[in-house]
Formats: structure tokens, sequence, C-alpha cells
């Protein structure tokens, strides 16, 4: 992998880019601390997990005194999440994404590690805070909730015209899960950094973790004709949808590497303008898979409320003039419409108000 120094024009634009994360975490962590009083030792299998992805991270440092600095702050930093958070689980991938706010957040000079407008205590604070808004569903005993969130993206799909292929359909996509756990942070290059802070910049303004899965698809649907002529038309892809959904996911990683930053920046804003879109949070917002998750908008619940009430008041005055004949394909439809209506209500009611 080269590791090539960016030119100066590039440094200076991914110091802008850097100072702009940095300003967005300023953002999320405002008036919160750290409570450390249910601090724990961290399980010993816990410890070695992440001993192991630690030995695998910061490839793209050069310096082998820097890269060992680096390593030696991810450890600490990882160690310390998990005595703060004991109830959280560690699962591989998370250690990119930490990785990657490290390297953004810090500078080695005079061979320690120097802090760029913050200190150990605050690093630590954005990245508790992060996790706690964006990655809470993955810090589990189990992939159970990653799962979930793999199912919404054949939903995203359908809303792009992509479902006319067997792999998209009611399925989890599981050939993105490296993508979606690790935040696009996998295999960071000096080449791709420009790139994931983009999209990680985007994650923080959404405010919500169902960026990532709409970014996800919309780097699907642009890169749709690759898809098409090296993969799914390929026959050496074969049938396997776990396969060619794993192929997908190695085309889009690629092809986002390679990607023009003016275009990113369009996709990445196309994906923003959806993300609050109608046609998307209707996805999130009609699924039962989404109840406890962090995937949830403000639906302005009493109008919710209030709106399917009154569908069912004036379903039920309509059925009381319809002819009491149940043949009628007029009473019929009228009554199918008043029962949907009122499990609509009590689903709401009950999913909303009675967690």
């Amino acid at each position: 992998m080269s590791t090539t120094e960016p030119s100066l024009k590039h440094n200076l634009k991914t110091t802008q880019d850097v100072e702009k994360l940095q300003n967005l975490l300023e953002i999320l962590i405002q008036d919160i601390v750290i409570d450390h009083k249910n601090e724990t030792l961290v399980p010993s299998s816990t410890l070695n997990q992440i001993k192991l992805d630690v030995d695998r991270s910061f490839n793209y440092i050069e310096n082998a005194t820097n890269k060992s600095l680096y390593k030696s702050l991810l450890k600490n930093t990882l160690n310390k999440v998990f005595e703060i958070k004991p109830k959280w689980f560690y699962y591989q991938g998370y250690h990119d994404i930490v990785a990657f706010f490290l390297y953004q957040l810090t500078y080695i000079e005079n061979g320690t590690v120097q802090f760029k407008k913050c200190d150990n205590d605050r690093l630590l604070l954005y990245i508790i805070v992060f996790t706690e808004n964006f990655l809470k569903d993955f810090m589990t005993k189990d992939l159970n909730n990653a799962m979930v969130y793999l199912n919404f993206i054949p939903k995203i799909l359908k809303k792009y015209n992509m479902y006319n292929y067997q792999i998209f359909k009611n399925k989890p996509f599981y050939g993105s899960i490296a993508n979606i756990i690790t935040l696009f942070t996998h295999n960071i290059s000096q080449q791709n950094i420009p790139i994931r802070l983009k999209i990680m910049s985007y994650l923080l303004e959404s405010k919500n973790i169902s960026f990532i899965l709409v970014f996800y698809t919309k780097l699907i649907s642009h890169f749709k004709l690759k898809i098409e002529e090296r993969v799914l038309n390929n026959s050496d892809s074969g049938n396997d949808p776990l396969v060619l959904q794993s192929l997908i996911n190695t085309l889009i990683t690629d092809e986002l590497d390679k990607i023009d930053l003016n275009e990113l920046e369009k996709l990445l804003k196309e994906s923003f303008d959806d993300m609050n879109s109608p046609k998307i949070q209707n996805i999130f917002k009609y699924s039962y898979e989404n109840n406890g998750l962090l995937i949830n908008f403000d639906y302005k619940r009493e109008k919710i409320i209030l709106k399917n009430t009154l569908l069912v008041a004036v379903n039920m005055i309509m059925l009381k003039k319809m002819t009491p004949d149940i043949t009628s394909p007029y009473t019929f439809a009228g009554t199918v419409l008043t029962i949907n209506n009122i499990h609509r209500l009590i689903r709401y009611y009950t999913l909303r108000y009675l967690k």
C-alpha cells in the first residue's frame, strides 16, 4: 500500500476537514462529562481481542516509532473506554473507528503524542459520546442489532429502483457489514483519509446512524452500471447471494477510494437530503424492527396519534352510513381501511409511548 505524503494543498484541505470534524464533536459533547464511578476491570477476553486488533492498526504510518506510539495510544484508549462503559461489548472494527479519531486529532512531536485543541480526557469524551450516539447498537454481546440494520438496506435500495435483483430482496445485506459497523474507516490509507473525513463529518452533521445506511445504498445506486457489468452480469461471480454481496461491497469500497472529492460531496449531500425525506424516513418509521434502535426521527408523535385517531373516527362514521351488506365492495373496503387505521393507531401508541 502506498503511503506517499499528500501535497501541501491537499494537507491544507485535510486540515480544514479535521477542524470541521472536531467542531462537530465539540457540539456533540456539549455539557457532557464522563462518569467514572462505575469503572471496572476489562475482561481478559476483551483485552486479548483489543491487543490483536491494535497490532494490525495504523499500517498507513511509515515511521516505526510513530506507529508504535499510535498503537500504544489506541490500546490505552480502548481499554479506558471499556473500563468506563463495562456494559458495552467490544466488536472487531470498533478499533478502526477509534484509530481514525486518534490519528485525526493528534500528532507526534519530539517523540510524544500531542493533541489538537484538546487533551487526552477530552479526546476520550469525544469517542465515548460518539459511540453512545452512533454505535451503541453494535456494542452488544452479539450482532443481532447489526443484522437489523442490514435489513434496512434492501428496503432503501427499493426506493432507488435497485430492487430487480434477487440478492437485494428481503434479506439482510450481509456483504455490507464491514463498512457499516466501521463507518467506512476500515483499510484507511493516506490517499483515502480526505474521503473518510468527509463521510464522518456528514455522519456527525446528520445526528443519525441511518445516514450511513442511506449513503451505502446511494453508492450502490451510483455505481450501478459497474456493479452490473463486473458482478451481476459476470459469469465468474456465480450466483451465491452472499458472494455477490461481498463482491459488490469490494467494488464500491474500491471505487470510493478513487472518487473525486466534488463527486463525493454531491453523493453525501444527496444522502443527507434523502435521509430527511419522507420516502426514506418512512422505511424506519413504519418498521417494527426500528423500535429501540438508535435509528429514530422526530415524527411529531402527537400529530400522528391525532391524525390516526381522526382517520378511525371518519372511517367508523362512513361504515355506519354504508349498507350493512358485507358483500358490498364499498363496505368491505371501508371495513379493511378502518381495521388498518385502528391497527396503525395501536402500533404507534404502543411503540412510541409505552416503551
